[in-house]
């Protein structure tokens, strides 16, 4: 069959959704496309890659393949309880196990500092060496990433002025 005859379509979908399909491909018989490693970061995207084929008498019959995502397991926590971390930039309160797409980005954060209740949370490290926020690109095996914070006290001043005990360093 001729490359003049086929017709290629690629969908992105999001779960049951279907997104609009690029503009079709004509006259080729074999190409290749680069999944975005950035963006939506969801484990329930992926693509379907369709092939139509039309024969010298009119007749057409088609074929398709979907492309499913390998994921795998990751795991964000703080080495206390009570300071919060961010996973693309949204809030995370204690520890957060989620799917991720292998090879996509994904942003972890750690803000310092953060009061909680009568505590002060400094950020020390990430288990993976990274700055306070940054880009971690997932990994094909199961890991977890662990903010380290050191805590204290903070101190609250009585009615006449002075602080009543002395800041605490855990």
């Amino acid at each position: 069959m001729p490359a003049s005859r086929l017709t290629w379509r690629l969908e992105r979908h999001h779960g049951a959704e279907t997104s609009l399909p690029v503009a079709p491909i004509v006259g080729t018989a074999s190409g290749s496309f680069v999944v975005p490693t950035t963006g939506d970061p969801s484990p329930d995207v992926w693509y379907r890659v369709r092939l139509s084929v039309t024969d010298s008498t009119g007749q057409e019959g088609s074929t398709f393949v979907d492309l499913t995502p390998r994921t795998v397991q990751l795991t964000i926590r703080s080495s206390r309880s009570g300071p919060w971390l961010t996973l693309d930039g949204e809030p995370v309160s204690g520890t957060l196990t989620f799917r991720s797409v292998v090879g996509m980005s994904r942003t972890i954060g750690a803000a310092s500092p953060q009061t909680v209740s009568d505590m002060t949370y400094q950020f020390r490290s990430w288990s993976d060496r990274g700055a306070e926020t940054h880009v971690i690109v997932t990994p094909s095996r199961r890991v977890t990433f662990t903010a380290t914070f050191r805590a204290h006290r903070v101190p609250v001043a009585s009615a006449d002025g002075t602080v009543p005990y002395a800041v605490l360093r855990r």
